[in-house]
C-alpha cells in the first residue's frame, strides 16, 4: 500500500443518550484528538473514543467497545470513511464547508436528509424546464399485465375486468377475495384521505392514511403497467426548479411530501416554529432548524445553528479529501476528520481542526429553543 498521510481526528462525545442524538448546545461534552496513519475501526467504550487495528484478522477491542465507523485506505493512499452493521453514519452539514465554494451542501436525488430525529427522502429534483417525461420509478409496483385476463372482482366496486387506464392490481398483502382491486378504485380512496397546504413557495400534502386498512401493508406510490407509470399518490408538479421531500415515517399509516419550488425567493426556512415555511412538529427540531436554498442552479441545504443538527446519511462511504475537513455524527458521538500528508507539519491544522468543532457546540450567547 502506498500510503502518503495520514488522519487527523478530534471526537465529542455528549455524555447523554438520547435516541442517538447530539446536542450541539451541551457543555457535557467528553472531546478527544486522535491519528490513524492507516486502516482502522473507531470504537467508543463510555465517553471515550479509541481507534483499533486488526491483527491476523482479529480485532483488538473488548466487547463493551462500540464499533461506530471504519476507516479505509485504497492502494493509492485515499482514505474514506464507511459505516458500520447497526449503526448509521451523517456528515454533519452545519461544519460542512468546500474550497472555493459558498457554505450549503449541495442536495442531490435519493439522499435521506435528519433534522434532529426526523428524516426526509429527497424523492426528485428538477432544477431547469424540460420537456422529457419523467423517469420510471424504480420502487413503483410492477403490475402483471395477465392478471386482467381471468375474472377477478375488485373489493370496491365489487366488479370484474381490466382496462389499460384502469387495471386491476394487487397492492398489497392481501389475498382470497379481497387480493385485487381497480387502479381507480384505489386512488379514489387514497385521495378521500388527503390533505393539502400551499403558499407561495411551498406545497404540503398529507395523507391521514397510506396502508392497506386489511393485511397494514403501505401501499407503492406508483405502479407500473404496460410500461407506463401512474402515480397513486399523485402531486403537482410547478414549473422547474422545484424540489420534491418525503417524510421517513415510523408510523406508516400516515404519509407527507413537501414540493419546494422557489419562485419568489431563493430560500425556505425549516423548521417547528410557525414563521418557518415548512414546519417539522418534533421537540427535537428548532424552531428556525435549516434553509433550503437554490442558486448557482442547485438545491443547497444549510444548518441554522440547530440544538440537534441537520445531517446527510452516508451509506457506502466518503472519501476524505485532502484539502478540506469535514464531520461525520455517529449516535451521540461527533468526529472531524482532516487529511495531512506524511512529513508536513500539523500543529496549525489541529489548532484549526479543534477550533472549528468546537464552534459547532456549547455557545454560551447561543439561547436554547
Amino acid at each position: 500500500m502506498n500510503s502518503t498521510g495520514f488522519v487527523i481526528m478530534k471526537s465529542l462525545t455528549w455524555t447523554r443518550d438520547s435516541h442517538g442524538l447530539f446536542d450541539y448546545e451541551s457543555r457535557n461534552i467528553c472531546k478527544k484528538s486522535l491519528k490513524a496513519y492507516g486502516p482502522c475501526e473507531i470504537l467508543r467504550k463510555g465517553n471515550e473514543v479509541n481507534l483499533y487495528t486488526s491483527m491476523n484478522g482479529h480485532s483488538q477491542y473488548t466487547a463493551e467497545s462500540k464499533p461506530l465507523a471504519s476507516l479505509f485506505q485504497t492502494d493509492t493512499g485515499l482514505f474514506f470513511v464507511k459505516p458500520v452493521e447497526n449503526e448509521q453514519l451523517w456528515l454533519v452539514v452545519r461544519s460542512y464547508k468546500q474550497p472555493g465554494l459558498e457554505n450549503g451542501y449541495e442536495l442531490s436525488e435519493g439522499e435521506v436528509v435528519k433534522f434532529g430525529r426526523v428524516r426526509f427522502r429527497i424523492r426528485s429534483i428538477k432544477t431547469t424546464p424540460s420537456r422529457e417525461l419523467d423517469t420510471i420509478d424504480d420502487e413503483a409496483l410492477i403490475v402483471d399485465s395477465t392478471i386482467g385476463s381471468e375474472c377477478k372482482i375488485c373489493r370496491i366496486c365489487l366488479s370484474d375486468g381490466s382496462e389499460p387506464e384502469n387495471p386491476m392490481i394487487s397492492p398489497c398483502k392481501c389475498s382470497g377475495s379481497v387480493k385485487y382491486i381497480h387502479f381507480n378504485c384505489l386512488l379514489r380512496w387514497i385521495s378521500s384521505r388527503l390533505a393539502v397546504k400551499s403558499n407561495e413557495n411551498l406545497n404540503s400534502y398529507y395523507w391521514k392514511s397510506a396502508v392497506c386498512e386489511i393485511c397494514k401493508q403501505e401501499f407503492p406510490m406508483s405502479i407500473n403497467y404496460q410500461g407506463r407509470t401512474s402515480e397513486l399518490f399523485p402531486i403537482e408538479k410547478p414549473s422547474a426548479p422545484y424540489l420534491i421531500l418525503e417524510e421517513i415515517s415510523k408510523e406508516k399509516s400516515s404519509k407527507s411530501i413537501h414540493v419546494v419550488h422557489l419562485t419568489t425567493k431563493n430560500s425556505i426556512r425549516l423548521g417547528r416554529g410557525h414563521e418557518s415555511e415548512l414546519r417539522i412538529s418534533d421537540i427535537s427540531v428548532s424552531r428556525c432548524h435549516a434553509h433550503i436554498l437554490f442558486r448557482n442552479g442547485s438545491f443547497y441545504l444549510e444548518d441554522n445553528r440547530s440544538k440537534f443538527g441537520t445531517l446527510i446519511e452516508v451509506s457506502e462511504g466518503y472519501a476524505l479529501d485532502p484539502n478540506s475537513q469535514i464531520a461525520m455524527q455517529v449516535g451521540r458521538t461527533v468526529i472531524s476528520f482532516f487529511v495531512k500528508s506524511e512529513g508536513q507539519t500539523h500543529a496549525n491544522e489541529l489548532d484549526s481542526l479543534n477550533m472549528s468543532l468546537d464552534e459547532t457546540v456549547a455557545d454560551p450567547d447561543f439561547e436554547e429553543d
